[in-house]
């Protein structure tokens, strides 16, 4: 059984959030995705919903890499948040189209990525298992 995951999405742009949206949903192990426009947006929530915490957060924003830091370092203090991982990228080649070919073909090539996204995540959270014994 896999492992079920919650994310959240930022950014401005609607037709993007969909894409990003359906390419988890393709991943099979999503739980929940919360789709926000802004950084801001997305802190508040987060601080006013403390029963959900994502595993991931996949920004696309314009914000400077101050506030970047910033936003990031909000989310960590926040409780049960510390092993959350803040993804900032520029996915602006995933634009919206109405050609169904190439909107498949580029939710397909996201997945892919976020799958390497996945793997490399669960192997950073296996080297730093704490030993119990």
């Amino acid at each position: 059984m896999k492992t079920e995951i919650n994310y959240l999405l930022v950014d401005a742009n609607e037709d993007r959030r969909v894409q990003y949206y359906y390419a988890l949903d393709l991943l099979g192990n999503r739980k929940a995705v919360v789709c926000l426009p802004t950084l801001e947006k997305a802190l508040e929530y987060l601080q006013s919903h403390p029963d959900f915490r994502p595993s991931y957060i996949f920004a696309n924003t314009i914000n400077s890499q101050t506030e970047k830091i910033y936003f990031n370092t909000q989310v960590q203090i926040l409780p049960e948040m510390s092993d959350t991982t803040v993804v900032f990228s520029q996915y602006d080649e995933m634009y919206f189209t109405s050609d169904d070919y190439k909107v498949v073909t580029l939710i397909n090539q996201l997945k892919a990525k976020l799958q390497q996204v996945h793997q490399a995540g669960q192997k950073r959270r296996t080297l730093v298992a704490p030993h119990r014994g």
